[in-house]
């Protein structure tokens, strides 16, 4: 993963994301007191294999269900498979014939709309993983819960704030491929106090840090990795007043074009493309709820 290069932006937009903890607890009401949610399967097979430290899933919590699958089905040209369970409702999206995201709808009333994408990070003990958060200085919104099918898994809040899933999936990891276009290919934390999170994801998930070569103009870009592999960045925030947050990415293949169709659908543009930002080849948009994420533009592998 190439160096981000992000310089702060001035009078970029705040984010309006108030309680994300309200937010989940609501979502999951009725179904915390027993520990059991029922939600389908991250993986479409049995990999019976696990890859603590790596991103496996992204789950978007977002207050128009219908809306965001017209928004993202348009843009990426991902299909819906819908599953209705309890008081809530889950859609899973898929992309050339494999699932890679949830979308559920929550119940919030303005005028605190709370629609963000929470990305689901593999660990060895959710629990454990829920105490040392909380021992470390972060919190747990979501205390452990169960799903059947999907496994067991919880939400923590770093010592900034930044919001996380961490899973120990029923029936194995998703199988790691290549990265195709429409496909989820990296995390990134954008936080203003790096080394302290460096110390959190070392403890939580068993991160060490790589600084990568940077320029004077520029803040230090630092790569998570685990037994070498690398899975996931850090950067300072580049919103200024911006939460801390886990900033998911997509792969595409015209990055004018994604981002002209971001626009026509309702999407906003927080960060353009920029020739200091990866050499013009990412965008950080919101779509029509507010829900951030990034794409950045990757030329076919020969």
């Amino acid at each position: 993963m190439r160096s981000l290069g992000y310089k702060p932006l001035k009078h970029a937009r705040k984010s309006f994301l108030p309680s994300l903890a309200a937010a989940l607890l609501i979502l999951f009401t009725g179904c915390t007191d027993r520990r059991v949610v029922e939600l389908p399967a991250i993986s479409p097979t049995e990999t019976q294999r696990h890859q603590p430290g790596r991103f496996v899933w992204h789950d978007l919590v977002t207050d128009d269900l219908p809306a965001a699958k017209r928004f993202y089905g348009n843009l990426f040209g991902w299909r819906f498979t819908d599953f209705t369970s309890g008081n809530f409702d889950y859609s899973v999206a898929w992309n050339h014939g494999r699932p890679i995201s949830g979308l559920v709808a929550k119940d919030t009333e303005p005028p605190h709309p709370v629609s963000q994408w929470l990305s689901l990070l593999s660990v060895e003990d959710v629990d454990r993983a829920a105490r040392l958060a909380e021992q470390s200085g972060g919190t747990v919104p979501l205390m452990p819960v169960n799903a059947p099918e999907r496994g067991r898994f919880a939400v923590i809040r770093d010592p900034d704030g930044a919001p996380l899933t961490v899973i120990r999936t029923r029936w194995g990891d998703p199988e790691a491929i290549e990265p195709e276009e429409g496909d989820w290919f990296w995390n990134e934390l954008w936080t203003e106090d790096i080394d302290r999170a460096a110390r959190f994801y070392r403890e939580l998930a068993g991160y060490r840090l790589d600084v990568m070569p940077h320029d004077s103009d520029h803040e230090a870009y630092r790569i998570f990795k685990r037994d070498g592999v690398p899975r996931a960045g850090a950067a300072k925030h580049p919103l200024t007043g911006g939460q801390p947050t886990w900033m998911p990415y997509v792969r595409v293949a015209d990055l004018a074009g994604t981002v002209s169709r971001a626009e026509s659908l309702g999407g906003k543009v927080l960060i353009a493309p920029r020739p200091d930002i990866r050499s013009g080849t990412v965008t950080v948009i919101a779509d029509p709820s507010g829900a951030t994420f990034g794409i950045q533009q990757i030329p076919p592998s020969k």
